[in-house]
C-alpha cells in the first residue's frame, strides 16, 4: 500500500502546477497559497481533534513546527529562483531531488539500498532527460542569473531535507500530525508574506468569488491533503530512497494533465520517457533485484 500511496500522491502533486498556473491569473500568488494551506490545516486539525490525536505538550508541538519549516522555505526559494532564471534550468536542477534524497537515505538514514534501486533512480533521470533534450524544451541561457539557479538549488536541498526529516520522525508522529503541521507552517509563512504585500500596496486583495473559492478548495483537498497526506502515509511503509522518485512520477502526470486541460501536444518522446520512468520506479522500489550475469550461467531462459 505504501508504494501505491506514493504513486497516487505524485498524481495529486502534479495537479498543483496547472491549478496554480490558472489561479495565478485571477488572484495573488501568496494569497492563494495562504488560503489554500489555511483550509487544508483546518480540515486536518478537525480530523486530529475527532481522533483525539492532537500532540500534547509544548515539546512535540515545537518539534513538529521545526521539522516542517523546510516545506514553506523550500517552496519560497524555488518560486523566487524560477523567477530569476530560465524554466529549463530550474527544472533540470529540480530533477536532482531524488538523487539528494537517495544520498541522504544511504548516508543519514542508513537505509540498505540495492544496486538495482540506484540503477532505477538513474533510469528515471534518463527518462526525463529524453523529453527535456529531445523536445527542445529550452536551452541553457548564458545570461541567466547565478542567484536564481542557486535559489532553486537550495530549495531542492530543502525539499530533500524535508523528506528525510519527515521520514525519520514518521516513527514518532502519524501522517496526519506531520501533514497538519506542514500546513500550519505554510499558512503562517504565506500569510505573513501575503499581508505584508497588501500592507505595502504591492498586490490587490484576493477577491472572494465562487471561482476563487472553488479553485482554492481543489488545491487544499487534492493538491495539499491528497498530496502531502498520502505521501506521508507512504513514507511510513517505504524507504525514503523510493519516496524521492515521486518527483520523476510527477513529470509524465503533469504532461498528461497539460494534454487534457490545455491541449498540449503528446509526442513519441513522452511515451519513451514514461517507459523509462516506469521501469526505473519499479527497480527503485527494490521489489526486483538485478542479478549478475554469472547467476544465469548454465540456466535455460
Amino acid at each position: 500500500m505504501g508504494y501505491i500511496a506514493i504513486v497516487v500522491s505524485s498524481f495529486f502533486t502534479a495537479l498543483n502546477v496547472p491549478l496554480i498556473k490558472y489561479g495565478s491569473t485571477m488572484m495573488p500568488y501568496a494569497g492563494m497559497l495562504f488560503y489554500r494551506f489555511l483550509l487544508a490545516f483546518l480540515i486536518l486539525f478537525l480530523v486530529m481533534f475527532i481522533r483525539k490525536s492532537i500532540p500534547k505538550g509544548p515539546k512535540p508541538v515545537k518539534e513538529l513546527v521545526l521539522i516542517n519549516l523546510m516545506s514553506p522555505l523550500s517552496i519560497f526559494l524555488i518560486v523566487n529562483g524560477i523567477n530569476r532564471t530560465t524554466n529549463y534550468e530550474a527544472n533540470l536542477i529540480l530533477l536532482f531531488i531524488p538523487a539528494f534524497v537517495g544520498i541522504g537515505a544511504i548516508r543519514i538514514l542508513k537505509e540498505d539500498i540495492k544496486k538495482s534501486q540506484i540503477f532505477g533512480l538513474l533510469l528515471g533521470f534518463v527518462g526525463i532527460l529524453v523529453t527535456f533534450v529531445s523536445e527542445g524544451t529550452g536551452s541553457i541561457e548564458l545570461n541567466s542569473t547565478i542567484v536564481g539557479n542557486l535559489l532553486v538549488l537550495f530549495g531542492t536541498f530543502g525539499v530533500a531535507l524535508f523528506i528525510l526529516l519527515t521520514k525519520h520522525y514518521s516513527k514518532k508522529y502519524s501522517p496526519v500530525q506531520i501533514s497538519t503541521f506542514t500546513f500550519l507552517d505554510n499558512f503562517i509563512f504565506w500569510g505573513i508574506l501575503y499581508f505584508s504585500q497588501l500592507k505595502l500596496g504591492l498586490i490587490d486583495v484576493l477577491t472572494p468569488t465562487f471561482e476563487n473559492f472553488f479553485l482554492i478548495s481543489l488545491l487544499a483537498v487534492f493538491g495539499s491533503i491528497g498530496s502531502f497526506l498520502l505521501f506521508q502515509y507512504g513514507l511510513t511503509r517505504v524507504t525514503a530512497f523510493f519516496s524521492g522518485i515521486r518527483s520523476y512520477l510527477q513529470f509524465p502526470t503533469s504532461i498528461l494533465i497539460g494534454y487534457f486541460l490545455f491541449n498540449e501536444i503528446l509526442s513519441i518522446n513522452f511515451f519513451i520517457s514514461t517507459l523509462f520512468i516506469a521501469i526505473g520506479a519499479i527497480l527503485a522500489s527494490g521489489k526486483i533485484e538485478m542479478r549478475p550475469s554469472s547467476y544465469y550461467k548454465d540456466r535455460i531462459i
